[in-house]
């Protein structure tokens, strides 16, 4: 079995949305929470095949083909990790990074925020864009503020995938598909990275992190158990929505990603972060929810190199609980010491 066979591997698309408010937009200060109901209305509204007042599993006979249900309903497949079959559903295959900072929008002010599709819902970009356009005709936030859907761009290319100046022309050529790969082996130090043995980096906590451990909630940032996190997400998203070996050796990577970060030749200098408190109001249960986050940022010196390929993972697929609402987005940059 060669390298390739013993690795996971994460497909997935990144798209720029930007939306231009008609009316006066109310959001949140965090509109993350805000912007996936509002898109899950929209999409089921869309796409859905059963009964939009019940749940996938409840009201159609396809939950598997339904771009809503693997969205946001998202069922277990032979595939699903045992350890998450007892939650109602597996990962789901889209997230949501919201802009910083929520607020009034008043007519003529736009809306930018990303979209980003795993495994096989990154084939789905016309729906997307049904969904986007239907999400800022149906409205957003507190008074239902209506826009308009002004652009779909790729995030990497920024090409243009459809526009408001061509409604009726949808180019997914431009696209740019990328794949993260989480080795069998915690990366090898090669001579190229020697000069990052003696660096700094500064991790940008860019929304709020909330991160469970043995049952535990961290409202402190603990290096350890961040990384950990880091490897949690990753190998549960790509063993759902990716490419991933047999159980056995998902178990093997798994150990030997976890020994690999009790390892790290790296120490916390700094941590700068505040706990944040927000809330979002479900309406398919018909209650509020709390949720808390710290953000801020963490300076961390020393041997950073064995640190990059995971913070790679994280800017991409965000780290730690509540990530349906955007929770979890991290960056970082490299300093010198």
């Amino acid at each position: 079995m060669n390298q390739q066979d013993t690795s996971i591997t994460l497909p997935y698309i990144k798209l720029d949305v930007t939306m231009g408010a008609l009316e006066l937009v109310q959001l949140p200060p965090y509109a993350g929470s805000t912007l996936r109901g509002a898109l899950s209305a929209a999409t089921k509204s869309v796409t859905c095949m059963g009964k939009q007042s019940r749940g996938c599993t409840q009201s159609c006979q396809l939950p598997h083909e339904c771009f809503y249900g693997n969205l946001f309903e998202t069922p277990h497949t032979l595939s699903t990790p045992s350890r998450v079959r007892s939650s109602k559903y597996s990962p789901h295959p889209v997230l949501i990074t919201p802009p910083e900072d929520g607020g009034l929008l008043y007519p003529g002010d736009t809306l930018s925020f990303s979209v980003t599709l795993f495994g096989q819902a990154r084939h789905h970009v016309p729906r997307l864009v049904a969904s986007l356009a239907r999400m800022a005709q149906l409205g957003i936030g507190k008074n239902r503020g209506k826009l308009g859907l002004k652009s779909v761009s790729d995030h990497y290319s920024k090409k243009t995938v459809w526009c408001q100046e061509e409604p009726d022309t949808l180019n997914t050529a431009p696209l740019s598909p990328s794949t993260i790969l989480l080795e069998q082996e915690p990366k090898v130090i090669e001579e190229k990275d020697k000069n990052l043995q003696d660096m700094k980096i500064r991790l940008f906590l860019e929304t709020p992190l909330l991160i469970k451990y043995k049952g535990k909630s961290y409202h402190d940032f603990e290096l350890p158990v961040f990384v950990q996190a880091v490897v949690d997400r990753m190998v549960l998203m790509a063993s759902c929505h990716g490419t991933a070996p047999s159980y056995e050796q998902i178990r093997g990577l798994t150990d030997c990603w976890y020994s690999f970060t009790q390892e790290l030749d790296v120490e916390v200098l700094q941590t700068r972060t505040t706990l944040m408190s927000t809330s979002r109001f479900s309406g398919r249960q018909q209650r509020k929810h709390d949720l808390q986050g710290i953000r801020g940022f963490v300076d961390i010196s020393g041997n950073i190199a064995p640190l990059l390929p995971m913070l790679d993972m994280a800017r991409v697929t965000h780290v730690g609980k509540k990530i349906a609402f955007g929770f979890g987005q991290i960056d970082y940059l490299i300093k010198a010491t």
